[in-house]
Parts: C-alpha cells; structure tokens; sequence
C-alpha cells in the first residue's frame, strides 16, 4: 500500500480524521496477515516509510507509523504518506553452539562471598504449617 492521506477534511474533527487513517493502516495489515504464506515463509513482514510527501518519507517499524502520524498532525502537515509492503519471510534458526568434550562449560553462578545474605529457595508447594490471613489464629 503506497497512499497519501490528507489530515484534514471539512466536517470533521482532525482527531476523528487521524483515527480513520489509523484504522485504515491497521485494517490493511490484518488483511495482508490473512492471506496464506508461501511454503518457504513463515511470517508476514512489513517495509513501512512514513512522511509529509513520497520524497521525504522515512523508514519505520510497523508499530511507530502511529506515534509518526501523531508527530506529522502536531506539526501541521497538511498530509501523510504512508508506505507499508508485506513480504513473507523467514526467520533464521541460529545452530545450538557446539559442544565438544574438554570445552569449556557455561560460565556457572558467581559463587557467594562470606558474609553476604543469600535469598531463600522460593517455596514450590503449600507449606502444611502457613495459615491464611484469614484464618483465626488460635
């Protein structure tokens, strides 16, 4: 989607005019979401740019095109242009690091200076003894 949307328009409060713009953007990439992924792809992703014109239009993620449409109506643009093309992907499995024998192991816990006040072991059941705060204590 390549559009360019006016911020104001006669009749209605440029609030309801940024909401409606908005909700368009949003609507538009449910829609792409929807459609079915190529085999080799697993997920939708999306290439924004917002701006005042096509030329000036910056790239952006997804979920800053509504705070850069926010910051456009605060400087008085008159319009926005918004840019958003889907394009399914894949994501990128990392390999499990080796593990050889005598290699190193993962760097353990620092181990407890003399002295110092160590947490209690967090309680994993009921304890038979704990009352509820309800309860009468006698």
């Amino acid at each position: 989607m390549k559009k360019t949307f006016p911020l104001t328009q006669e009749g209605l409060h440029p609030d309801r005019v940024i909401g409606a713009i908005k909700h368009f953007v949003r609507k538009y990439v449910q829609r792409e979401r929807r459609k079915r992924l190529p085999e080799e792809a697993d997920y939708w992703a999306f290439a924004c740019r917002v701006g005042p014109t096509p030329e000036t239009a910056e790239a952006k993620l997804l979920n800053a095109i509504n705070p850069a449409i926010d910051t456009l109506a605060k400087a008085d643009a008159s319009a926005v242009y918004i840019e958003v093309l889907a394009s399914a992907s894949r994501h990128i499995r990392h390999p499990a690091a080796p593990t050889t024998p005598g290699a190193p192991a993962a760097p353990a816990a620092p181990a407890a200076v003399e002295g110092e006040i160590q947490p209690a072991p967090l309680a994993t059941g009921r304890d038979a003894s704990a009352t509820h705060s309800l309860q009468d204590p006698a």
